[in-house]
């Protein structure tokens, strides 16, 4: 389970932009991933834009807070009387959060939790009015997995930037598919293993509409 909710995002557009995430219970942030969408006008994901964050091994206390910046920050851990805060940096140049056609997911291996904001621009006081809560669906689920596969999702390194995701613990019979990003072919073995049943992602996923 996810204990973490995320808040909203702040400052979007500008340099000291960030996403806003808060502890519902005591947890560790090892393994759990944020993930940017970006969407083109029609409404499909760009999946060659997604991009990832891998969280460190960092354990939280209820309602601690953690900060993700799109540029750069220096402090770490800060204390004030709201309590404490963990920051983290993409250390990017310009702005990934501006405008109204991305999304927010916090991923885990069996899990996920989706945010997506209404207003463009201003950032309101209320968490419910800055954001609508999205579940990933089966299709875009898939979908993702078969960017990942094909080599166009990238994940943050500190030192090299945003590269494309290497995905790692990928069984014996299975890493032949990933070196030559033959998702289908990996859905029909995984299929004829019985891991999985018929579902197959198109190969475009149709985003959702936003209720306000």
């Amino acid at each position: 389970m996810i204990n973490l909710r995320i808040t909203g995002l702040y400052n979007r557009g500008q340099q000291d932009e960030y996403v806003e995430l808060e502890a519902a219970a005591r947890c560790d942030l090892e393994g759990l991933m944020l993930v940017r969408y970006l969407y083109n006008a029609e409404g499909f994901p760009i999946y060659s834009q997604a991009r990832l964050y891998e969280f460190p091994d960092t354990n939280l206390r209820k309602e601690n807070r953690v900060r993700l910046y799109s540029g750069f920050t220096k402090e770490k851990k800060v204390r004030t009387p709201e309590g404490v805060t963990y920051n983290f940096s993409w250390n990017l140049d310009t702005p990934i959060w501006d405008g109204n056609h991305v999304e927010c997911y916090i991923m885990s291996p069996d899990e996920r939790i989706g945010y997506a904001p209404c207003d463009p621009i201003e950032d309101h006081e209320s968490p419910a009015e800055r954001g609508t809560f999205l579940p990933l669906g089966e299709e875009l689920g898939m979908s993702l997995a078969k960017a990942i596969v094909e080599g166009n999702v990238q994940v943050h390194d500190e030192t090299l930037g945003f590269v494309p995701l290497k995905v790692t613990g990928v069984p014996e019979d299975e890493k032949v598919f990933f070196e030559n990003g033959d998702f289908e072919g990996l859905l029909k073995h995984m299929q004829e293993k019985g891991e999985i049943g018929t579902a197959k992602p198109s190969k475009k996923t149709k985003k959702s509409k936003k209720s306000k």
